[in-house]
């Protein structure tokens, strides 16, 4: 029996929720560096610590999403999808120290990486 070959959508699905991976952790490592530190970068009252904890978890999880859309693993498209959601509606809410260039283009992409998964969700389940 002959494996399927992955098609380039899946690809770059998977690649897409990586890349965010990646950039949400890097985000990451600064806001708790700058917590660890003493400054505030990101909250007033100091949280910096917590917050770039909790945001480096987010961080691995999101690459082992984005490694189980990559291995076509089914329940992955799900979260993915409602990561991108999240995603549009970040980009929204940080409008006061976001130009509103890199607000489109944020928006942009979730949405071109949201149809990519959208459509390796629909070709799964037919």
């Amino acid at each position: 029996m002959q494996e399927r070959k992955p098609l380039p959508t899946e690809r770059i699905a998977a690649l897409g929720v990586a890349l965010e991976a990646l950039v949400l952790g890097a985000w990451a490592v600064t806001v708790l560096i700058s917590g660890l530190t003493g400054e505030r970068v990101v909250t007033d009252d100091g949280s910096e610590t917590t917050l770039g904890a909790f945001m480096l978890v987010v961080a691995v999880l999101l690459g082992g999403i984005a490694f189980a859309v990559w291995k076509e693993v089914r329940w992955a498209t799900g979260p993915a999808i409602t990561l991108q959601v999240l995603l549009v509606g970040g980009a929204f809410y940080s409008t006061d120290f976001l130009h509103p260039a890199a607000i489109g283009a944020i928006v942009v992409y979730a949405v071109l990486v949201s149809v990519a998964l959208i459509a390796v969700r629909r070709r799964q389940f037919t």
